[in-house]
């Protein structure tokens, strides 16, 4: 399966938690717009963050995607598409590795909330812990474990 299908839109995700969220996509004419108040039994909680310097030409599509990867599966990302993608580890864990930078959020990397995986670096990721893929990059998304690794990726492509 191609990245470009595995691209990210986590954009929606916030919009769908009322605009709590906050997704900096590089629109800098959202950053005046205030958040939608959750109100009531509503409870909102930030999964993944993601700064993405270039967006894929307009139009573009937006979507939510949940991949189960079983174990030896995996994914190789494609160098020449323009997708953007912030995937969220729900159950077991993934190794990620790609020739860019990686950004990686969630439950925390040696104490911070958000962490910058050097380019080339494989790193293991479990539940809880988000990763985003910019655009153009090569690399590999997979699972190295013996249980089925669930992903929920939020797509621009």
């Amino acid at each position: 399966m191609r990245m470009r299908r595995l691209a990210v839109s986590f954009a929606a995700a916030a919009v769908l938690a009322g605009g709590a969220g906050t997704a900096r996509l590089g629109v800098s004419a959202q950053d005046a717009t205030p958040a939608t108040p959750a109100a009531g039994a509503v409870t909102v909680e930030e999964v993944a963050f993601a700064e993405v310097q270039r967006m894929p030409p307009a139009p573009a599509l937006l979507r939510v995607v949940r991949y189960t990867f079983e174990p030896g599966g995996s994914l190789v990302t494609d160098p020449a598409g323009e997708t953007i993608a912030v995937l969220y580890v729900e159950q077991g864990t993934l190794t990620v590795q790609v020739d860019e930078p990686v950004t990686v959020s969630g439950d925390g990397i040696a104490g911070t909330p958000v962490a910058e995986i050097a380019a080339g670096a494989a790193i293991e990721l479990g539940p809880g812990r988000a990763f985003a893929l910019p655009p153009s990059v090569s690399g590999q998304i997979q699972n190295l474990g013996q249980e089925p690794a669930v992903v929920l990726a939020s797509i621009i492509e």
